[in-house]
């Protein structure tokens, strides 16, 4: 990638070649350059900082004042901002200088608030804070604020970057590349569980108990009780609720990223919350689970999202890599 253009003839081939005052000018601009990177992987970091060097050494030569080279670097503008533009250059999002990325464009979520040293937040599940929080490979927390509520939710791809299926510059931009079709397949599992859901209850709603557990302890028994219509209708209305969030970005035509992340939580919300309408319900027809079952309703409710969005990452990978082989090939092809 080429981050500058017009330079003079190369009369410097390294800093040794300049005197200790011109090259204590230089050295202090790029240690500022280098501070002022924001979000990018530090390969893509050190290339980036690599070639702004060889730029400043081809406009200087043997005999260049400190005066001479704050001319050549005030011409980048201060490193802060110049690092901020190089940031958005290598990432492709044409980032404005002087702008602050919003949240999904690299920005680590931040909460509103903090009580008692939890982070808390209000904020309503939009595409970008949602991908702040629960797909944003370049944040290293695996723990981030939680949008609605207090404490934390779970950075997915932070987690696969950890674990070493993922690198954080895997996608150009992540999901954009993700074949249509996979996206609609995820989508088909939030509907089905809701559509199961929905149709047991109503076929089991005679037979049920008036009063359905609503709270349970640590030992996974449970110690609460309510009305069946309080114990089962709101966890089917928020299930219905999440699922037809997902639909409505499948149906506005929200960008693939868009559509993955809310997909995930989305399915995290079903998975979570059909799993208390199903003990629920079971323990009113008799059958109840050993303490094991809030465990595994948390691994299922956590894992099935993460392994759904690290496919469709995976896919868009896949797809983005055929692409560029087919385009090197096609150039190839023609001798250019």
């Amino acid at each position: 990638m080429t981050f500058l253009k017009g330079s003079v003839p190369m009369s410097v081939r390294d800093f040794g070649e300049l005197s200790s005052e011109t090259q204590r000018v230089v050295e202090e601009y790029l240690t500022a350059l280098e501070a002022g990177f924001c979000q990018v992987t530090r390969n893509v970091a050190r290339d980036a900082l690599d070639e702004t060097r060889s730029h400043v050494l081809e406009a200087l030569d043997s005999d260049a004042t400190p005066d001479t080279a704050r001319v050549v670097l005030s011409e980048l503008g201060e490193p802060d901002e110049y690092a901020r533009a190089l940031c958005g250059a290598i990432r492709g999002d044409a980032t404005p200088v002087g702008r602050v990325p919003d949240e999904g464009e690299h920005a680590l979520a931040q909460p509103a608030m903090r009580i008692f040293g939890m982070p808390a937040d209000l904020k309503a599940p939009t595409r970008e804070n949602l991908q702040s929080r629960m797909w944003n490979p370049h944040d290293p927390r695996i723990f981030t604020p939680r949008l609605i509520g207090l404490g934390w939710t779970i950075n997915f791809a932070a987690l696969g970057v950890r674990l070493g299926i993922l690198r954080p510059d895997d996608e150009d931009v992540p999901f954009a590349s993700t074949p249509q079709g996979w996206l609609w397949s995820a989508l088909a599992l939030p509907v089905l569980i809701t559509l199961l859901a929905s149709i047991a209850l109503s076929v089991m709603w005679g037979s049920l108990p008036t009063e359905l557990p609503v709270h349970w302890g640590f030992s996974g028994s449970p110690d609460g009780f309510a009305s069946k219509a309080v114990a089962t209708v709101p966890l089917l209305v928020v299930m219905l609720g999440a699922t037809g969030y997902s639909i409505w970005a499948f149906g506005a035509g929200k960008s693939r990223a868009a559509r993955a992340v809310i997909l995930a939580f989305s399915t995290m919300f079903v998975l979570l919350l059909g799993a208390i309408l199903g003990v629920s319900v079971a323990y009113g027809r008799g059958i109840e689970l050993n303490g094991a079952w809030p465990l595994g309703m948390l691994l299922v409710a956590l894992g099935v999202p993460f392994l759904e969005l690290v496919a469709l990452s995976r896919l868009g990978r896949i797809e983005e890599m055929r692409r560029d082989f087919e385009n090197s090939g096609g150039m190839d092809a023609h001798g250019r």
